[in-house]
């Protein structure tokens, strides 16, 4: 079969790692496996040239070479995509018997929606958010984003320990550790606000943070034991990766933002660290899944529970088998080929849709498998159905204080009201020059 994946680019972005493992996938499943950068290489393009034909741009040269190949099968991946783009483009390379998916990053119905046979959620409660957004009479199913297992794993004691060495964190430490990229939806306060409750209860407590937000580090520079903290701005490379993972004792994975997916809680739990994470019913919270709590970690809904989990952690970890059945979970789940198998099946045999509880039952399970439980009123909340109700779970699960959602109110009118002024000046300032 001829499959053409379709990207932004192929810098070192997420969604740009998805393509690419995608794209290698359908090359190792014996495919005919090309992709198309419409906008610029990059980095990845090294890794991927000698296995996968790649083209550059949306040239009359390159769609005529498109078109005259005939993919079978297009996957697009949305993130980074315009639909001044992508409609012209399908018009001239799509033959009438091509099937046209799309990996939807952050669950919000594409512009190009009715050029799509199937839009691939990244997991059950992603599908939900899609649904709730406006996306309920689009085709589509839950293919999550696929994991190269072989390039994540446990690295050996003296790599970790000079690892540890190197980072100046003492023998006999016990490191909590977060690895992310430093956009602040990335990140927590909370996280902080943990390490500093439990580095005054136990001295050998150490945290190991990778790529933190400009926030992250003012909270840092605050904390009372900043001296436990150690921040490296970046690592490349997975092999690096896998070292920084491996030297870590738990995972503790908060974002204000949730995770669409969460490529680093997946690629921890294959390197032998299971992973705390927070739960984020607001968001996105492809998380709680990725993680499964009680496979690759703990899932969590509050600081308290978040305290409790690590604490279970450093006194049970090793009875747990966490480790094992993490490694397991990750590999039956999000294995590349396994992946992209699934991606051609629902592409060519989408699921029916389900006419039951539009998948609420689903979603009350994820909110309930958890190391403490959801709050009564947020269960309320997200067993409503709708997309506002969803939202008001931030101060529900009180992530956010209820005193807030006053505040929050009022700068969402001042924000309105400025852009309203701005545009009436703008719109002012350009009649005043058609006249002049």
């Amino acid at each position: 079969m001829k499959i053409l994946t379709i990207v932004c680019d192929l810098e070192k972005g997420g969604t740009q790692r998805v393509a690419q493992v995608f794209a290698e996938a359908y090359h190792q499943l014996g495919h005919d496996s090309r992709l198309l950068a419409v906008y610029k290489l990059g980095s990845r393009y090294t890794a991927l040239k000698n296995t996968v034909c790649v083209w550059l741009g949306l040239s009359g040269e390159v769609l005529q070479a498109i078109k005259e190949w005939g993919p079978d099968l297009i996957h697009i991946h949305t993130n980074g995509m315009k639909e001044a783009d992508v409609r012209p483009l399908l018009s001239c390379i799509r033959k009438a018997s091509a099937r046209v998916v799309e990996t939807n990053v952050f669950s919000v119905p594409s512009p190009w929606a009715d050029q799509v046979d199937v839009s691939f959620q990244l997991s059950v409660w992603a599908k939900w958010l899609f649904q709730l957004r406006g996306g309920a009479a689009t085709v589509c199913a839950v293919v999550p984003n696929p994991v190269d297992c072989r390039k994540f794993n446990p690295k050996s004691k003296p790599e970790t320990a000079a690892f540890r060495k190197a980072c100046g964190i003492p023998e006999g430490a016990f490191v909590l550790g977060r690895i992310g990229q430093p956009a602040e939806f990335s990140w927590s306060p909370m996280l902080m606000r943990l390490f500093n409750d439990l580095a005054g209860k136990y001295d050998k407590l150490y945290l190991m943070l990778v790529g933190p937000s400009p926030l992250i580090e003012n909270k840092i520079a605050e904390s009372p034991y900043a001296d436990r903290v150690i921040v490296i701005p970046e690592l490349i490379g997975d092999e690096n990766l896998s070292v920084a993972y491996s030297s870590l004792d738990l995972m503790v994975h908060a974002a204000a933002g949730g995770e669409s997916f969460g490529l680093v809680n997946a690629e921890s739990i294959l390197c032998g660290t299971p992973v705390v994470t927070l739960s984020t019913p607001w968001n996105s919270n492809s998380q709680c899944e990725v993680v499964g709590h009680m496979k690759g970690g703990y899932v969590v809904h509050r600081l308290k529970g978040m305290k409790k989990a690590v604490e279970h952690f450093m006194k049970n970890g090793e009875t747990l088998g966490l480790v094992e059945k993490g490694g397991e979970h990750i590999r039956q789940n999000y294995d590349h080929l396994r992946v992209a198998k699934m991606a051609i099946d629902c592409a060519f045999n989408p699921p029916v849709p389900d006419m039951n509880d539009g998948g609420l039952g689903q979603i009350a399970e994820i909110l309930r498998d958890s190391f403490d439980r959801p709050g009564v009123l947020t269960s309320v909340l997200i067993s409503l159905n709708t997309n506002v109700a969803r939202k008001w779970t931030v101060y529900s699960s009180a992530y956010r204080p209820l005193y807030h959602l006053l505040l929050d109110k009022l700068k969402s009118r001042w924000r309105r009201l400025i852009g309203g002024f701005q545009r009436s000046r703008v719109h002012s300032y350009r009649q005043s020059q058609r006249k002049g």
